[in-house]
């Protein structure tokens, strides 16, 4: 019941190719739910939110100590989001830019996560079975025992694909920005680390904030 009610709340956002919703539809595959039942709560979902007027929006800004900041926003009010952001980046030391002001200094990769206790398998048979089916680069969570992996954003759908006919269902599909490292703001005093973290504290509590990417090495 939990993931019809996800899949219908993606629908009703509006927003074609969700990643919310594709999250939702695969773990509703991992625990074997009906494909009629998936079915029905998307195409509820669908219908309920073709006016819903929500858009995502991806605002680019400065924090402290020149660090720079991408933040995926989804709203129904535009006119509200942006003054909240600039308001909250110009106390911290900041300012909002412009689209193309930070962006450069990232790159947008696929990541999915893969929890090994779901997959029934050990991270290095999912990190193997990835870096076969074309993912440049594994991350392990040793205390989680998640196995992250990052590829190419335009494979992200079809790698997932791959993996899942092998057995390897991801429990999270996303598209984020990772800062390239000539552009990585190196903060190293707990003043300041302080600074930004509670900066980022606070856009994290913005309801219309979806997340945030910033390039400061903490």
């Amino acid at each position: 019941p939990e993931l019809k009610g996800e899949a219908h709340l993606c629908c009703t956002d509006g927003i074609e190719g969700n990643l919310a919703l594709s999250n939702a539809i695969e773990r509703a595959k991992a625990v074997s739910m009906p494909k009629q039942a998936v079915e029905r709560a998307i195409e509820k979902g669908a219908k309920a939110g073709a006016h819903a007027g929500y858009e995502e929006l991806t605002y680019e800004g400065t924090g402290p100590f020149g660090t720079a900041l991408i933040i995926e926003a989804l709203t129904d009010k535009r006119t509200r989001t942006a003054p909240r952001l600039r308001k909250l980046l110009n106390d911290a030391g900041g300012s909002l830019g412009v689209s193309g002001s930070v962006a450069f200094m990232f790159e947008q990769k696929g990541l999915l996560t893969f929890m090994t206790r779901d997959n029934r398998s050990s991270p290095a048979q999912i990190a193997e079975a990835a870096i076969d089916c074309g993912a440049e680069d594994v991350e392990e969570d040793s205390e989680e025992g998640d196995v992250q992996v990052v590829c190419d954003r335009g494979e992200v759908t079809d790698i997932r694909a791959a993996l899942r006919e092998q057995g390897y269902i991801a429990s999270t599909m996303e598209l984020p920005y990772i800062a390239q490292e000539p552009y990585s703001v190196r903060i190293e005093d707990e003043r300041s680390r302080s600074k930004l973290e509670s900066l980022l504290d606070q856009l994290d509590e913005l309801e219309d904030v979806q997340n945030v990417y910033h390039n400061a090495v903490l």
